[in-house]
């Protein structure tokens, strides 16, 4: 199948805008991109050249049938002039070439059959590659099973009051065994030193898109502490009624940008 046209979404929510929602084929069919529940491609739904194919297919096999009754009619019937045995030859010509017109259309439509699957496959695969483009182009960058988009990340930096660079960083399986051995297994964590004039936020893989995005934000406000404090900020925190406090105040600052999706599951 040739794909000629790509459609996307133009209303409804706005994780749904952009995404490809159909396509036309060579021969002016749209068919629509069936996906499944996580919102990956499966296959497309729809009129496809290959119906067109096999309905003329038929209508071929049809009149080759007709014409072919009608020579055994006039086969069956004596002829008693020349010009009646011509028009039966006429007839088995026309026959003949129907016949041979229905064959190609049959081997076309073989073919046709025989490369759709195969079609199919690429343009699931192309079409997963065009989503792709189209969330990067929106901001998002994937991260394993999750989007993270770094510019809603600098706008809540930006209203929590964090004017140093924010570092968004994923663990790897070292970093977490080290982590859960000196804390108790905490999800992620504020990595920058004090007087660095940067942060740096640790995230855990394979959590979901709302505890993610939750920590992000906790940490943010926590980099609005650290501004805010700077070298006293860590002796504050190391007291265990100073951390309370700060945590406490870290989860009412977070709320303030619960607004902002940071994070989508891929």
């Amino acid at each position: 199948m040739t794909v000629r046209e790509i459609i996307r979404e133009e209303h409804g929510p706005p994780n749904q805008r952009g995404r490809i929602s159909h396509v036309k084929d060579g021969a002016g069919n749209t068919l629509r991109v069936v996906r499944d529940a996580a919102g990956r491609v499966v296959g497309l739904e729809g009129r496809s050249e290959t119906d067109g194919l096999t309905e003329r297919l038929e209508g071929l096999e049809g009149d080759a049938g007709e014409l072919a009754e009608r020579v055994r009619a006039l086969e069956a019937t004596p002829a008693p002039t020349v010009e009646a045995v011509e028009r039966c030859a006429e007839v088995v010509e026309r026959v003949e070439a129907r016949i041979g017109t229905s064959a190609r259309a049959a081997q076309r439509c073989s073919t046709a059959a025989a490369s759709v699957e195969d079609q199919a496959a690429e343009l699931a695969v192309r079409a997963r590659e065009l989503e792709e483009a189209a969330w990067r182009i929106e901001g998002w960058q994937r991260h394993g099973h999750l989007r993270l988009h770094p510019g809603r990340v600098a706008q809540a930096a930006e209203r929590l009051g964090v004017s140093w660079p924010v570092r968004v960083r994923w663990m790897d399986r070292t970093d977490e065994a080290a982590r859960d051995r000196r804390h108790g297994g905490l999800t992620g964590g504020y990595c920058g030193p004090w007087d660095s004039e940067a942060h740096t936020i640790t995230l855990r893989q394979g959590r979901g898109p709302e505890d993610t995005a939750a920590t992000i934000r906790h940490e943010l406000a926590h980099c609005s502490q650290v501004e805010r404090m700077r070298d006293k900020f860590e002796p504050v925190y190391l007291d265990p009624d100073g951390r309370e406090a700060l945590e406490a105040e870290a989860d009412e600052m977070a709320a303030e940008v619960a607004d902002l999706e940071l994070v989508r599951a891929a």
